[in-house]
């Protein structure tokens, strides 16, 4: 899906090949992983460019990932922004190449948080029991909002919950249940990480 005008959305191994092309008037942002060079360079070659019949892909990486998006929508059911959690065997935790950090939107943002950094893509070991992974929102600019669980190759016996630190709660979110909840701006910790 491309996102709307002034949001960001970062893109791994898509599904959709169409995910993969750059569109006019479109941008991209590219992080050097690479501490020895101080002065990388991208070329984009006149061939690169796809201007007839469908785009062709290559696949970089066939293995199998449980993945749960954590989608952040408003109340008129708009998708203003995801984190996306993949988890596989023998992943690590911590920082690594795997690891996205999150380009903020001008509008709402919901990200992970991980050693004070924020987070749009994390991949991590199998979920252990009661394993936290603590959720950053930003810039709510409404009242009512939903979490929903978006999860593919999932093991159904992992249940997912909210901790709501604020109401002290915590709730079950699923594929079929969203977690709703309401911010109140005046109220610093009512929107602050969930």
């Amino acid at each position: 899906s491309v996102p709307d005008f002034g949001a960001f959305e970062v893109l791994e191994n898509p599904t959709d090949a169409s995910d993969m092309l750059i569109r006019p008037g479109q941008s991209v942002f590219v992080i050097n992983q690479s501490s020895g060079i101080t002065t990388p360079t991208i070329v984009f070659n006149e061939n690169d460019k796809a201007t007839a019949g469908a785009p062709t892909t290559t696949v970089f990486n066939e293995l199998t990932l449980a993945i749960a998006n954590v989608e952040l929508y408003n109340a008129g059911n708009e998708r203003l922004d995801v984190l996306k959690l993949r988890f596989e065997d023998n992943a690590s935790n911590a920082v690594d190449g795997f690891d996205a950090l999150k380009l903020f939107n001008s509008g709402e943002n919901i990200g992970s948080v991980l050693n004070a950094q924020i987070y749009a893509i994390e991949r991590r070991g199998i979920p252990q029991q009661n394993e936290v992974v603590p959720i950053y929102t930003d810039n709510l600019q409404n009242t009512q909002y939903e979490l929903r669980l978006v999860t593919d190759n999932w093991d159904e016996t992992i249940d997912v919950f909210v901790q709501d630190n604020y109401l002290n709660t915590t709730t079950l979110i699923d594929v079929n249940q969203a977690y709703a909840f309401t911010v109140d701006t005046s109220i610093q910790e009512s929107f602050r990480p969930v």
